[in-house]
């Protein structure tokens, strides 16, 4: 018989429509990675510019911080909630825009950290 998925198990695939697998391709290599951010314990290697391009307030944080190559969401308010698997979720989204999302309690998680970051496109 078929088995029936809880919405807390259903994974959820969101989809911006502008899908850029070169970029996510160059991403996920490390090229042209400038910034080391820290989301908790783990350090996610990103472009400033493509993140900036997707947050308003990660333009703007970057900015602040351009000479350091070493950056922290944890200065940000809210910034200390976020968890490295969720930014992971939105890098994935800023990267090649699209992310899939394991389950309802992670989209919520995406949700508050879209709102956190200011990333408009998944707000």
């Amino acid at each position: 018989g078929e088995q029936s998925v809880s919405p807390s198990q259903q994974r959820i695939v969101i989809d911006s429509g502008k899908a850029t697998p070169r970029l996510a391709k160059i991403w996920r290599k490390g090229t042209w990675c400038d910034v080391n951010v820290r989301v908790g314990g783990d350090v996610f290697p990103v472009n400033s510019q493509v993140l900036g391009s997707e947050s308003p307030l990660l333009l703007a944080h970057f900015s602040k911080t351009r000479t350091d190559p070493q950056a922290s969401l944890e200065p940000l308010k809210g910034g200390s909630d976020i968890q490295p698997a969720i930014f992971e979720l939105a890098l994935n989204y800023m990267y090649d825009g699209r992310c899939t999302v394991p389950n309802i309690y992670a989209l919520v998680q995406l949700l508050a950290t879209a709102t956190i970051l200011q990333i408009t496109s998944l707000m």
